[in-house]
Order: structure tokens, then sequence, then C-alpha cells
């Protein structure tokens, strides 16, 4: 038998309604519906507010994480200009010190910095380089100024051999014309 399928001889009697209970088991009937209609009502009421206050603490929580994300952005962006600044400063100066020793300046020097990074040892190295240059230079131009007093010296006695070998030989004329 399928469910709701029950004879009546299968009801045992005591459970059977006769007819002058009958309205009153309509009445029970309405009441039982509209108390499970009044207690649906309720449950919704229920849900919907818990609803309300699920979306209410996610929008919260949404604004929040937003709000994290946005600082997070701002931190990241400022972090990166100072490790930027940090790092392009040194390098500039030591293109423009570069450049100038390019264009001949040998006079010139990368303050000293106290760092321990790459960017310090890019500088203790321009630095030593334009020291070496400096040092190569200067003894340069002491050899030139050695070569220079030495080709005068050689240049004057260059002239006065010629003069010595210029009198010798009118000497030597006077001599054989006589």
């Amino acid at each position: 038998l399928a469910i709701g399928q029950v004879r009546a001889r299968e009801i045992p009697q005591e459970c059977l309604l006769h007819r002058s209970d009958r309205r009153w088991t309509g009445q029970l009937v309405r009441q039982s519906l509209a108390l499970g209609l009044h207690a649906a009502e309720v449950s919704l009421q229920i849900v919907t507010d818990h609803a309300a206050g699920q979306r209410s603490n996610s929008r919260r929580n949404l604004l929040i994480q937003l709000g994290l994300i946005t600082l997070a952005l701002v931190l990241t962006l400022a972090i990166t200009t100072v490790i930027t600044r940090r790092i392009t400063a040194p390098l500039r100066m030591i293109q423009e010190c570069m450049m100038k020793v390019a264009e001949g300046d040998f006079n010139i020097s990368l303050p000293r910095i106290n760092r321990k990074d790459e960017v310090g040892q890019i500088v203790s190295a321009v630095n030593g380089m334009v020291d070496q240059i400096r040092a190569t230079v200067t003894e340069i131009k002491g050899s030139a100024r050695e070569v220079t007093n030495a080709s005068a010296e050689i240049a004057t006695s260059t002239t006065d051999l010629s003069q010595r070998t210029e009198e010798q030989a009118a000497g030597l004329e006077e001599t054989s014309a006589a």
C-alpha cells in the first residue's frame, strides 16, 4: 500500500473519529494549519534577519579588506619610491663624475659614502679609478716635463757644439790659409 492509503479496518477503533468529533477536528486542522503558517512566517522572518546580518557582516568585511589592500598598495609605493631614490641618487652622482672624467677633468672625487652594498662598492671603485688616473696623468706630466727639460738641454748642447765646431772650422781655415 502506498503512503496515505490506509483501510478503515486497519486503523484501531480508538483512533477513529465519530461524526460529532469531525467538526471539532476541522477546527483543529484549521488551527494546526494556522499555527504551521505562523511558524513558517516566523521562520521566514528569522531567516531574513539572519541573511540581512550576514550581508551586513560580508559588506563590512569587504570594506575592511579593500581598506587593507589600499593601505598595502600605498605602503608598497612609498617603499619602492624610497628604495629607488636610495639607489638612483648615488648612481646619478657616479654618472656625473664619469662624464667629467670623460671630458678630461681628473680633479673630481665622489663623496665617501658608508654603504656596504653594491652602490657603495661602485663609489669606492670609481674613486679608486679616478685616483689612479689622476696619479697616472701626474706621472705623465712629470715625465713630459723631464723630456722637455732634457730636450732643452740637448738643444742647448747641440747649439753649443755647433758654435764650437764652427769656431774650430774657422780656426782650421786660418791655419790652412797661413
